[in-house]
């Protein structure tokens, strides 16, 4: 074509699998299927849409719509607990809640998120009780750290309502509850996120179910992949603010109303001095991250 003749080229894209050539030959679906499980799914089966190294699968069926979600709420007749589970970041400064529904049989449902990086710590709190209105909130899951003492938060008239970031749940009668999260929790947490979308029901409905009005914490699960350094744990490229909150969740799940797939039991047989010296740096790492988080939260009272 000439240089400044602009022609329109339409592309569209029509997925298949090796199953829908009849000629394809076996040696070369052999060879596809020697390939990483990702690229399996985009070569033999047409799924262009995975994501290398993805960490989670989230089946379609955990996926309800936005006014199903509310139908199986309100056909519960208020018999169920409702828990709010928290990530609060400092480092980028992401927020995020999220609102699930545990129904008598024990299934879970999370219906709704909140979900940013433009509020300050009292604002954020105040806008979760906003949210949670017309609701009883069983427990607002928060990491333990919150539970530490360091500074002063008012409200807005600037009387003091307490000298931990859980005693501002408090103040809103959010009944905050402590769940253990520290470094050592994060592959247990990712165990309990995968097995999460494993188990399903007798009556073949799975047993955690998102609401499509939790987009950011979807859009987590899709973009979650391994990271390459460190396997078992979440790219530090990828965003998990929303799936920290989701696994909050569900490790106080697992651990006060039914347990969540297994922990794998490794002996340590590295002699004591080692492993003392190792939990001595893992506590000047959190008090490192805890002088942080009250020196930005310091910055906020300016």
């Amino acid at each position: 074509p000439e240089s400044d003749k602009k022609t329109k080229v339409t592309v569209r894209f029509i997925p298949s699998s090796y199953k829908d050539n009849p000629y394809v030959a076996d040696s070369y679906v052999a060879n596809l299927m020697m390939q990483p499980e990702h690229m399996q799914k985009m070569d033999l089966f047409g799924n262009w849409d995975v994501v290398a190294g993805k960490m989670f699968e989230l089946d379609e069926k955990q996926i309800v719509d936005v006014k199903l979600a509310k139908t199986i709420i309100d056909d519960l007749d208020g018999n169920y607990e409702i828990f709010i589970s928290i990530d609060w970041g400092y480092n980028p400064s992401y927020h995020s809640a999220q609102w699930h529904v545990v129904m008598p049989d024990q299934r879970a449902l999370t219906f709704m998120e909140m979900y940013g990086q433009d509020l300050i710590f009292e604002d954020f709190v105040k806008e979760i009780n906003k949210k949670s209105e017309g609701m009883y909130i069983s427990g607002t899951l928060l990491p333990h750290d919150m539970f530490r003492s360091g500074d002063r938060y008012r409200d807005d008239k600037g009387k003091a309502i307490g000298e931990t970031k859980a005693d501002v749940f408090d103040h809103f009668n959010l009944n905050p509850i402590s769940v253990d999260s520290g470094k050592g929790k994060v592959l247990m947490r990712n165990d309990k996120i995968h097995s999460s979308t494993k188990l399903i029901n007798e009556d073949g409905v799975p047993k955690f179910r998102i609401s499509k009005g939790c987009k950011n914490l979807i859009e987590e699960f899709d973009m979650a992949v391994f990271d390459e350094f460190n396997p078992g744990m979440i790219s530090k490229q990828s965003k998990d603010h929303a799936l920290d909150a989701y696994g909050l969740f569900l490790i106080y799940y697992s651990d006060d109303i039914s347990p969540i797939g297994y922990e794998s039991l490794i002996k340590d047989n590295r002699p004591k001095i080692i492993r003392l010296l190792e939990e001595e740096e893992e506590e000047l790492e959190q008090q490192e991250e805890d002088n942080l988080s009250i020196a930005l939260d310091n910055l906020y009272d300016f």
